[in-house]
C-alpha cells in the first residue's frame, strides 16, 4: 500500500498544505495525500484540482457539529478535530496506518523508514527535546512541559484494535477539552497525548535528529546541504517543521521563541528562504486572506471569544442552540445580546457579564455588576474593553446609548 499523509487547514492555509503536499509526493509519487479543510468550501478555490485530496470538517460524523465549531478558536478546533480524522480515513480508506502532519511541514527526504517504524508501532511520537536546553530563553524546558511532552505536528498510527479503541478516548476528551489554556494544564491536542505512553502498548519515540527539526529542538541541530540533499549532522533532514514562520518578517525563525534570529543560524537561513518562496508560489497572499467560516454569526458580526466560551459552559452539547451561529429571536446571539438582569437600569448585556465572570482580574476591579460599579464596567468597555476582547459595538450599543445619555463621568483606570 503507498504511504498515506494527512494534514489539517482551514482555507486560510490552504497555501501551505500545497507546499507540504508537493513535498511528500517529491519523495513519494506514488503516494496519498489528505486534507481536511476546517471551513466551509470557499467558491474562489478549486479543492478538485488541489495536490492532495480533501475532506471537510462537517463530513466527518462529530456529534453537534455546528456547536462543536463555534466553542473552540480556530487553533483549537484544527487540532480537536484531528483524531475525528484519524479514524475517518482509517476506516474510509482501508488504511493500515498512516502518518498526520502539520501544514507548515516540509518533506526533504523519502520517509520509507518512518513508515517501515510504523508497521512494528501502534503510535509513532517526536519529543521537542532530545537533551538539555542550554539556556533559559523561549523555550525554555518549562515552556516545553507546559505545551507537552511530544510534538503532534507529526504523529504516526497503525490502525489496530488497540488504537481505536485510543482514538475514541481521545475524541472524547478533545471534544469538550481541546482549549488553549496553559494556565490550566490543557494545551489544546497536545497534553493529553502526554499519557499514550501509559494507554498503549508499542509506542515508539523517534530521536532521529532529521526527524521534526523546528525552532525547539535548534541547539541541538545544525543543518548543512550537500549531493545527497539536506543533513543533520551526517543523517537525512527528513522533514522540518516551520512552526511560528511569519513570511512577513523572513529573518525570525518563530514567533515563539527567541533564541535564534536567521542571522545567528545561517545553516538555516537558505531552507527558510526556500519554504517561503514555496508558498508564495503557492498562492500565499491570495488564501491568507480568505475569511473563516466560523469567525462570525449569520448577519456578519464577529464571534467574540468570551462568547466562545459562554456557549461551552451554557450549553456543551448544542442541546439548547443546536446553531449557535444563526440569527434570529431565540438564537444563541439573541441571547448575548438580551439584558442581564443583575446590572440595575443599565441594561448590561449578557455578552458583557459573561465576559467579567470568565475574567478573575476584571472581578477584581469591579467586584459586583451593581450601581455605580456597572457604570464603571460599562465605561471601561466601551473605552478599552470591547477591543480588548474583541466585542463589536453592536453588542454593546445599549450600554453606549445609556452612558452617552448619561454624559461623561471620571474614567475608572
Amino acid at each position: 500500500m503507498p504511504p498515506t499523509a494527512c494534514t489539517i487547514v482551514s482555507n486560510n492555509y490552504l497555501a501551505q498544505a500545497r507546499v507540504f503536499a508537493r513535498s511528500f509526493r517529491t519523495h513519494h509519487p506514488d503516494g496519498r495525500v489528505w486534507v481536511l479543510i476546517v471551513d466551509e468550501p470557499h467558491p474562489s478555490i478549486d479543492y478538485e484540482a488541489e495536490p492532495f485530496r480533501t475532506l471537510f470538517a462537517a463530513e466527518l460524523g462529530i456529534p453537534a457539529f455546528r456547536s462543536f465549531a463555534f466553542r473552540y478558536s480556530i487553533l483549537e478546533l484544527n487540532t480537536a478535530v484531528k483524531p475525528y480524522l484519524l479514524a475517518e480515513l482509517g476506516q474510509r480508506a482501508g488504511l493500515e496506518g498512516l502518518c498526520y502532519f502539520d501544514p507548515d511541514v516540509l518533506v526533504l527526504a523519502p520517509l520509507d523508514a518512518l513508515y517501515d517504524e510504523l508497521r512494528g508501532a501502534s503510535l509513532l511520537l517526536t519529543p521537542h527535546v532530545t537533551a538539555p536546553l542550554p539556556d533559559e530563553r523561549r523555550p525554555s524546558e518549562r515552556d516545553l512541559l507546559q505545551a507537552g511532552v511530544y510534538n503532534l505536528g507529526f504523529l504516526g498510527l497503525s490502525f489496530r484494535p488497540d488504537t481505536a479503541e485510543f482514538l475514541r478516548w481521545w475524541q472524547e476528551k478533545l471534544y469538550l477539552e481541546c482549549r488553549h489554556r496553559v494556565e490550566e494544564g490543557l494545551f489544546v491536542d497536545q497534553r493529553w497525548m502526554d499519557l499514550a505512553p501509559c494507554l498503549l502498548e508499542d509506542v515508539r519515540i523517534l530521536r532521529h535528529p532529521g526527524c521534526n527539526v523546528a525552532y525547539w529542538n535548534l541547539p541541538h541541530r545544525r543543518l548543512r546541504r550537500d549531493s545527497r540533499g539536506w543533513r543533520v549532522g551526517g543523517e537525512p533532514l527528513y522533514f522540518f517543521h516551520f512552526s511560528g514562520f511569519d513570511p512577513d518578517q523572513p529573518d525570525r525563525i518563530s514567533r515563539f521563541q527567541d533564541r535564534y534570529t536567521l542571522a545567528d543560524r545561517p545553516d538555516v537561513a537558505p531552507l527558510f528562504r526556500d519554504y517561503r518562496e514555496r508558498l508564495l508560489e503557492a498562492g500565499l497572499e491570495a488564501t491568507r486572506r480568505l475569511d473563516y467560516a466560523w469567525g462570525r454569526f449569520e448577519g456578519g458580526v464577529a464571534v467574540p471569544p468570551c462568547a466562545r466560551e459562554a456557549l461551552r459552559r451554557l450549553d456543551p452539547e448544542g442541546e439548547r442552540w443546536p446553531d449557535p451561529f444563526a440569527a434570529g429571536e431565540d438564537s444563541f446571539l439573541a441571547w448575548l445580546a438580551a439584558p442581564w438582569g443583575g446590572g440595575g437600569d443599565l441594561a448590561l448585556p449578557r455578552i458583557a457579564h459573561a465576559l467579567w465572570e470568565q475574567r478573575p482580574d476584571l472581578r477584581r476591579q469591579f467586584p459586583t455588576l451593581a450601581g455605580e460599579q456597572a457604570v464603571a464596567f460599562g465605561r471601561w468597555l466601551l473605552e478599552r474593553g470591547a477591543r480588548q476582547a474583541d466585542l463589536e459595538a453592536t453588542l454593546l450599543e445599549p450600554v453606549r446609548a445609556r452612558l452617552v445619555a448619561d454624559g461623561p463621568s471620571p474614567g475608572t483606570g
